[in-house]
């Protein structure tokens, strides 16, 4: 219960109310990306799983590329090691990061690429 009131509060700091004051200071949402990565792996599914998930998915609007930055170093330190526990880790890392936020303009953007030919 109070796991799930923390990871509320930690969406309602980074999530759209934010927009209407300051973001919290890069030290914070620092702390705060690298717990969320912690409770993704330690965290079995459900509820708090899911608050963690969109948590996490809501500090990205704001810095993406740290957060997926963090996603592949963990992702590829599990994919050195075959064994039941490591799968079940990038499982949960993957379902972690269902509500990241992709940007669509802007340097790196998903939707502002133009096509390639091929």
């Amino acid at each position: 219960m109070v796991e799930a009131a923390f990871w509320e509060a930690v969406s309602r700091l980074a999530g759209e109310a934010a927009e209407e004051r300051a973001p919290p200071p890069a030290h914070v949402s620092e702390a705060l990306e690298a717990l969320a990565f912690e409770a993704l792996l330690c965290t079995p599914e459900g509820d708090a799983a899911e608050r963690v998930a969109r948590a996490l998915g809501l500090l990205s609007r704001r810095r993406f590329a740290a957060v997926t930055a963090r996603f592949l170093a963990e992702l590829e330190a599990r994919l050195r090691v075959d064994s039941n526990a490591t799968r079940d880790q990038v499982a949960q890392l993957c379902r972690g990061l269902r509500f990241l936020h992709l940007p669509v303009c802007g340097p790196g953007a998903v939707a502002c690429r133009p096509p390639t030919a091929g």
